[in-house]
């Protein structure tokens, strides 16, 4: 297909808080360095670069590398949490759902289903831990 003969594109500015006119450009180009570069203007302290808090700032700019005595197990005693996913059944979520809205119409807050999953694990650990105890003993042939 033959190109055809167009005019070319007007190129003109479209916002004229944008661009400035060409003899404003021209005119500081042509004093150059005779320009003295405007000061920056501070702002008026009105009071509000002041410290709201009245406690003075007391701490030492040294970093103490000091150990403590107490190891580190000894020190947090929450448990850490950690994201895993799990695939449970579609019955299994309802019945949870169903928990949690009983939860909610006794106390008035929705729980998250994390600390109830969690409880229930512990719960299911504890059980299997303690059956698995008691048919040590009861076998007794030291396995």
């Amino acid at each position: 297909m033959a190109r055809q003969n167009r005019p070319p594109i007007d190129y003109k500015p479209q916002a004229a808080a944008i661009f400035r006119p060409r003899e404003v450009v021209e005119a500081e180009r042509m004093q150059g360095e005779e320009a003295p570069v405007p000061a920056v203007q501070e702002r008026p302290n009105n009071g509000t670069d002041k410290r709201t808090d009245d406690q003075p700032n007391t701490r030492a700019n040294e970093r103490t590398n000091d150990k403590t005595d107490e190891p580190t197990s000894v020190r947090t005693i929450e448990r850490a949490t950690v994201r895993h996913s799990f695939d449970i059944y579609r019955d299994q979520l309802m019945a949870l759902g169903e928990i949690q809205m009983d939860i909610f119409k006794r106390t008035g807050k929705k729980p998250k289903l994390g600390p109830l999953v969690q409880d229930a694990l512990d719960r299911y650990i504890a059980a299997q831990l303690h059956t698995e105890d008691a048919a040590e003993v009861t076998r007794g042939d030291g396995r």
